[in-house]
Parts: C-alpha cells; structure tokens; sequence
C-alpha cells in the first residue's frame, strides 16, 4: 500500500481543507515529518489510519476528538486518502460525528459518520463504515492490529514487544499470526483428558467393587491372592486366579453331590434293614406303643418342618427385597466421587464468574474515568481558546493606542516621522482605554499557561482512553474465554456491553447456584444410600446365615418326619413278619444310620455351601471380563490422551513448560530474530544480537522470553539492562523485523510506505547515524519510510520534508519540501 493524496478538512488542528500530495516524495528513500510540538506531525498519521480503518494510529483518539476547534462551523470534518495497491488506485473518504449548523434555519444538527471507498475502474463505490473498512482491509492484506503493528507504529509501541513477558508475548503473536486455534486444541485435549480420567476412575471402582464380591472358603490354597485383588492387578492373573477357582469349586461341588448320593444310598438300604430290625424290637416291647409312639414324633417333625418351611419363605422375602434395593441402589460409592469431584469444577467456576464480575465492575470505572478525562480535556480547550482570544484583543489595543501617541506629536507643517508628509488630514485618535505592555505580556503567558494546561489535559485523555480500551480488550477476552457460547459465533465476535454481559453474568450465576444446589442435594442422598447399602450388605450377611441354619434344620426335620412315617408304617407290617424274623443289631444298626445321616447331612451342606459360593463367582468372572475388557479400551485411549494433552499443555515431567501454541509463537519469534538481528548489528556495531531463551527453571511456562547477546564482553543478559538508546535500537530492529514476517506470512504482502512515530531524542549522533542507515536499507527496492521526530540531526540527513506549522490565528499548515 503506497499512499499518493491526503485531504484533511476540519480534522484535528488542521481547521480548513489542507492537501499533501504525498506522491510527490517518490516511490522510495527516507522523508521527514517535523514540526512544532502539537502542531499536528502525528495527526497526519492518525488522517490515513482513520481514514483507511476508523481508528487513530495510535488507538487514543475517536470520533469526538477529530473535529477540528478551530474551524469555521460551516467547514465539513471529513479525510480524503487516495492510495495505490499492487498497481491499482482507490480512494477512501470517512467522516466521523460531529455537530454542524442546521441547512435551513437556525441551530446545529449531528453530521452522521459515514465512508465511501471508490475505485479508478469504475466499479459501484463500497459505502457504509464497516463495509469500507472491511473492503479496505480485503485489499491491503491487513487488519487494523496487524496495520498498526507493522507498517505504522506508533509512540511507545517500540519497546512494548521488546519488553513484554512471554504470556504478552504471546497474546500479541496470537493476534497477528493468529495461532488461537493451537490454543483450542490444548484446551479440547485437556477436557478430553479430564474426561477419560474419570471414566478410568469410575471403571476401576466398579471393577474392585466385583472383585470384593468373590467368595471362596478361608482355607481355599490362594486364599491371600484372591484377597489381593484389585482394579490395578493384571487382567490376566485375575482372570487366571479366578479361573483356577471355579474350576477347584466345581470339582469339589461334583465331589460332595457324589458323597451326599452315595450316603442317601447306603442310608436308604439301612434303613430297610433297620426298620425291620425295630419291627421286631416293637413286636417285642409292645409294638402297637411304639407304632403310635413313632407316629406322635413324625407329626410333631411335620409340623416343625412346615414352621422352619414358614420361616425360610418369609427370610427368602426379606432377603429378595434387601437384593431389590442394593440392586436398585447401583454403586453410591462411584456415584459420591464423581459428584465431588463436580462440586469443586463448580466451586472453580464459581470463582470465574466472580472475578469476570469484578473486572466488569473495573470496566465501568475506566470507562467513567476516560469520559472524566476527555470533559477536563475540553474544558482545557475551551480555557486555551479564551485565553488566545484575550491574548490577540490586548494585541492589536496596545498596538492601536502606539499609533494615537504618536498622532499626539503632529503639528501641520512639521514632517510626519513614519511617512515624511508636512500635512496630516486624519491624525489616528488615541483611545480612551488602552492596555499597558504589562497586561499584554500577562495576557500572553496565560495564553501559554492555557496551551500547556491543554496540551497536559489531551495526553491525560490519551491515557485514560488508552487504558480503558486495554480494560475493555482484556474483559473481552475473559468474557470469551469464560462464555464462549455466549459472546462468540462463527460469524465473528458478539458485541459485548455492560447490559449483555451483566446479563449473562445473572443468568450464569443463577445456572451455576441451581446447579450447586442440585449436587448439594445429589451428595446428601449418594452419602445417605452409601450408609443404606453399608446396612443391606450387614442385613443380607446375617439373614444368609440365618437362612442356612433354618434350610439345614427344614430338612433335617423332614427327614425324621419322613422316616419316622416310614417307621410307623414299617411297624405295621413287622407286626406280620416279627415272629419269622429278626435281622440283626439293633443298636449297631442304629449307630450305622447315625453315621450315614451325619454324612448325609454334611454332603447336603457342603452342595449347598459349594454352590452358594459358584453361582455368584461365575456372574462376578463374567462381569470382570467384561469390565476388564472395556478398561482395556479406555486405557490405551486414555494413554495416549493423557501423553498428548501433556505434551500440548507443556506440562511434561522433567521438560521445559512449553505448550503448542507457545511452541509455534517460538518458531514465528525466531525468523522474526533473524530479521531484527540483521539491523540490529548494523545499529550497534556488530555488538548486540537479541536471542530467544527459555524459563529459569521447568516449573514455569517459557518459550517466548527475550535476551540479548553483547558480543563485545560475551555475556548474555536480560533486554530489560540496556540503557535507553540501546533499548530504542533493539525495540526498533524487533518491531523491523516483525513487520518483515508478518508482510511473510500474509500472503506476501508488501508495504510500499512505512510509518515511524518515534522520538530518537535518546540515541547519540553514531547511534543516530546507524539508525538513519538501517532505515534507508527499508528503502530498497521502491520502498518509502516516513519517520515523525523532533531530533534536530534528523533535519539535515533527510531532505524531503513535510513541515507541520503552527498558525497565529489559531490550527495548523503543512507544508511538502521535495
């Protein structure tokens, strides 16, 4: 972009229509904006950023305070650039707000801001503000932030770059190389992380939870690594343990039911012999007594059964609805762990929302403090304007009252002492109240006071403007950063206000206070159903046990209950065959049952026992491999995850802090050194070379930091020790060669004129000398550098020239010297 015509009208301290016709200073070499201080040198700068952006090239002024107040009312406000690009010729012309005298009538109306960019080829003219500054921008290559940093610097941007910590540093790189969307990919890979981890954690408490559930007898041969196991054991030595014992629990199930059938046996075949054995020993003492005496017992062992049956029945409820609330219950415990750990994410976000509050609250106070600073800034002008009046009224008094004194010595014939002439028709009169010379020069040095309270009162607005803006960036981003949803779209960015942010923040606050209110009440009952299951659990213990002694005791009921039934009956029919028979011992065959039964009994138990236990290992096997197949899938992503969220994040063990974005801001900050090196050398001498370092240690995130090499003592140092010149020198080959990478990396762009607005008051005339021939070297190949200075030295180096003036009646004029 080459600028070729500016038109300034009504615009800053330039109160008529001025025009610089900046082509006339050629395609290349070095031009010099000087002038007196306030004339209005860096006005010409803020007139072509204005007019191709909207904004000032320092970012300081608006609207407001680009109306002239020295202009005639009548004169419109407006600046008129007609610039070149790659060849072709446009012209932008963008007024701002301003109050101008009614068309008819009396009074002032408000003169709407307003833009228009038309093109040498005829094409339909772009109107509208945003629509010239987005067009302006298509066509140059650049926004305003990259503009302004690159190809018009202003004041104090120099050593801001140079001088900025790495988090600065990057914040600037992420706007002009626009590495934000290495910054959201650390962000998704750490949420991914946050993620996994919890399903991790959640998936080895349910997996511990089923290897609490195996059951197998104390004296089982791996009774202590069944014990051991856990979530973090390998999957193939539980798999392989548990394995090992069904299969041990199987066969010793096989084992009992064979000796439970084969004790039925022989104590069935016994009995037979025993009964007919009894049969006889009842025919011998009185067998109908004891006929009726074994029918007496076998009812009293019916009806215990039925009440032990009635008992197992109601214990078999109970215990099926303590199984449907554990069931129902599912795992409290996973369940009371995520939810704290959603407290504290709440908690922190809590704790964002407040202090995007309080920096809402700053806001406002920097904006009320800006709009102070620019009332006092006009009430400043207004007082200058009075006094500079006061000043030129006392002027032409005191000169008119010279020429009435000296009309008081004339007499007719006697030769006039300013013209000669013996006759003086019209004498001047002397009025009859002239000012003295004393109240002239104090009228003068109020109007200076008046000039320097101005002067103080628009760099304080300056400031203020300055500072609320960066507020208003900052509160922006944390806005961004904090609501994404809410203040970001794919068609760009929402605007952000006072109302829409409060608003937000309310309804924000409002989700989050619900939400909290929600897992505060979430948390109370997991902790409540983690007591009821711990009670369950203790319940189903104690009634499992209860129901074993009451199954055994059934059964053993029913047993005798059955056999003293048969032993009646036998009684009966030994009543027939007692006197052809008596088959053996009785009581030897009596001690034989006890036996059998005793076996009988423990085989029965030992079955049941077995198969309590195998039941519940199987479905707790199947369910572990299930899990530990799931688990197996989530590690390994997780694992990866976790490594590459790490490795972006910069927050690798034993490694520099470095996260990816850092890492590519790194690769830019290194060819912008290459480039600011080349002059920097050349400005010093050969004697400084700025290099990248890393943090002091690997706790902090580093990557971006600055140093400087003197290779005069071969030391390395901080940017931060160089003196004032040296600092201007290094700032001003960092700010040379960002330019070069940014032009670099937009595609090629290339910046026919370059904007300097920078004192070199504090550089010595060898240091100077080296600055003026690295600014020339800019100048090859068609290239035109403007600087703005107030360095003496600086007039006799540059011929070409735009001389800024101040007039006596009150604006500014400029001037070209080619």
């Amino acid at each position: 972009m080459r600028p070729l015509k500016l038109t300034l009208s009504a615009f800053g301290p330039y109160a008529s229509a001025t025009t610089l016709e900046l082509e006339r200073l050629g395609k290349g070499g070095l031009y010099l904006v000087a002038g007196d201080t306030g004339a209005g040198k860096t006005t010409l700068f803020d007139a072509i950023t204005y007019a191709l952006y909207d904004r000032s090239s320092g970012g300081v002024r608006d609207g407001g305070m680009l109306r002239s107040k020295y202009a005639d009312p009548g004169t419109p406000t407006f600046v008129e650039l007609e610039f070149e690009v790659r060849g072709a010729r446009y012209t932008v012309r963008r007024n701002p707000e301003y109050l101008r005298p009614k068309a008819r009538g009396e009074g002032l109306t408000t003169e709407k801001a307003d833009a228009t960019l038309t093109f040498a080829d005829g094409r339909p003219p772009v109107t509208k503000a945003k629509e010239v500054t987005a067009a302006v921008t298509e066509l140059i290559g650049l926004d305003y932030n990259q503009f302004s940093q690159i190809a018009m610097i202003a004041q104090g941007q120099f050593t801001r770059l140079l001088n900025a910590t790495t988090e600065e540093r990057s914040r600037i790189f992420r706007k002009l190389f626009r590495t934000q969307r290495y910054q959201k990919l650390q962000d998704a890979l750490q949420e991914e992380n946050a993620k996994l981890t919890a399903q991790r954690t959640a998936q080895n408490v349910q997996l511990d939870a089923v290897l609490s559930g195996i059951r197998y007898p104390a004296d089982d041969p791996d009774a202590d690594a069944l014990g051991a196991l856990s979530a973090q054991t390998a999957p193939e030595e539980v798999t392989d343990r548990l394995d090992a014992l069904l299969t041990r629990q199987e066969a010793a199930l096989s084992a009992a039911a064979a000796a439970h059938t084969d004790a039925q046996t022989q104590l069935d075949a016994l009995q037979q012999t025993l009964g007919k054995a009894e049969q006889a020993e009842a025919l011998r003492r009185q067998l109908e007594t004891k006929q009726g005496a074994a029918q007496s017992e076998a009812d009293l062992e019916q009806a215990k059964a039925r009440r032990a049956r009635a008992q197992l029945n109601t214990l078999d409820e109970e215990l099926a609805r303590t199984e449907t609330e554990l069931a129902a219950l599912g795992d409290p415990e996973t369940q009371n762990a995520l939810l704290t750990a959603q407290k504290q994410q709440l908690a922190q976000r809590e704790a964002a929302l407040a202090a995007l509050s309080n920096s809402l609250t700053e806001d406002q106070r920097r904006t009320h403090a800006a709009k102070q600073a620019q009332e006092r800034y006009r009430t400043a002008a207004e007082a200058q304007d009075a006094a500079h009046a006061q000043r030129d009224t006392l002027e032409r008094g005191f000169l008119d009252a010279q020429a009435g004194l000296l009309a008081q010595t004339l007499t007719e014939g006697t030769p006039c002492p300013v013209c000669g002439s013996t006759h003086h028709p019209a004498k001047a009169s002397l009025p009859r109240t002239a000012p003295t010379q004393a109240q002239v020069t104090a009228a003068k040095k109020a109007s200076e006071t008046a000039d320097r309270a101005a002067q103080e009162a628009a760099a304080a607005a300056r400031e203020a403007l300055a500072t609320q803006r960066e507020g208003k960036a900052t509160l922006r981003r944390d806005a961004e950063q904090l609501l994404p949803e809410r203040f970001t779209s794919p068609d760009g960015p929402v605007p952000l206000t006072v109302v829409l942010l409060k608003t937000a923040l309310a309804e924000e606050t409002a989700a989050l206070q619900a939400a909290q209110r929600e897992n505060r009440e979430s948390l109370r009952k997991a902790g409540a159903d983690c007591t009821r299951r711990t009670q369950l659990e203790a319940a189903r213990k104690t009634k499992a046990a209860q129901r074993t002694a009451l199954e055994a005791a059934a059964a053993a009921a029913e047993q005798a209950a059955a056999a003293r039934t048969a032993t009646a009956a036998a009684l009966a029919q030994q009543l027939t065959d007692a006197k052809q028979s008596v088959p053996g011992d009785l009581d030897a065959l009596r001690a034989r049952q006890t036996e059998l039964q005793a076996a009988r009994g423990q085989a029965a138990a030992l079955e049941k026992a077995l198969t309590a236990q195998l039941v519940p290992n199987r479905s707790a096997a199947a369910d572990y491999r299930r899990l530990a197949d799931a688990r197996q899938t989530l590690e390994a992503r997780w694992q990866w995850v976790n490594a590459l969220a790490a490795t972006a994040g910069g927050t690798l063990s034993s490694k520099q802090k470095i996260r990816l974005e850092a890492y590519i801001q790194m690769h830019y900050l290194d060819r912008i050194l290459v480039h600011a090196n080349t002059r920097l050398m050349q400005m010093t001498a050969g004697q400084y070379e700025l290099e990248r370092v890393g943090a002091e240690n690997q706790r902090s995130q580093s990557g971006l930091d600055l140093g400087v090499i003197d290779h005069y003592n071969g030391t390395r140092r901080s940017v931060k020790t160089l003196s004032g010149g040296e600092s201007f020198k290094a700032s001003l080959a960092l700010a040379l060669g960002l330019s070069d990478e940014v032009q670099r990396t937009a595609g090629g762009i290339r910046l026919d004129t370059l904007f300097l607005d920078e004192g070199f008051g504090s550089l010595d005339d060898e240091s100077l000398e080296q600055a003026i021939r690295v600014l020339s070297s800019l100048t090859e190949g068609d290239r035109l550098v403007g600087i703005i200075s107030h360095v003496a030295a600086l007039k006799d180096r540059i011929d070409r020239q735009v001389l800024v003036k101040k007039a006596r009646s009150g604006g500014s004029t400029v001037e070209l010297v080619v």
